[in-house]
């Protein structure tokens, strides 16, 4: 996508790729559907959830989330390339629709299942949102303290709030 999304078509991507279009349509559906199945390769955040969510439960879930969030971002090969994604859908609206359904299927979503209740998805929006405050902050603005931050401290300080997002609330 070297001419960006709007201008890139599902047949140069399959021609690129040395497939038929209509192969890479019946696989995704769309030139969406491609574009978040490689987001799912390059990011991977629903998988992280459910692996965190398989061994930690209640008040153990955020801060091993969020370690397991910021590892995943640390990586020299995956920092740049998501910071550039951000950028994109920061640039393009058509991106961001992209980014922002990719995101609500494979987090927003995924965080309402673990909440439960009612006002789960209002809850987990809150959880995807302080997630995406600490990605902005320390690896796209580099705000500091929190880039220079280590891990540890990240978690120690953030994870209460990303738990509050993630507790359902008593009425």
């Amino acid at each position: 996508m070297a001419d960006g999304y709007d201008a890139t078509s599902v047949r140069s991507i399959a021609e690129s790729a040395g497939v038929s279009h209509s192969l890479v349509n019946y696989h995704f559906g769309s030139k969406s559907g491609l574009f978040s199945a490689v987001l799912d390769l390059v990011m991977g955040p629903g998988q992280v959830l459910d692996r965190v969510a398989a061994r930690h439960q209640g008040s153990a879930l955020a801060p091993h989330l969020l370690a397991q969030a910021l590892a995943l971002w640390d990586s020299p090969a995956l920092a740049p390339r998501l910071r550039e994604l951000i950028r994109d859908a920061a640039e393009d609206p058509q991106r961001a629709e992209v980014l922002r359904g990719y995101l609500h299927s494979t987090v927003v979503d995924r965080f309402a299942e673990q909440i439960g209740g009612p006002d789960a998805h209002r809850l987990a929006s809150g959880a995807a949102a302080v997630m995406a405050g600490v990605f902005l902050t320390r690896y796209v603005i580099r705000l500091e303290p929190i880039a220079s931050m280590s891990r540890e401290e990240i978690v120690r300080y953030v994870a209460p709030v990303l738990q509050a997002s993630l507790t359902p609330r008593r009425r």
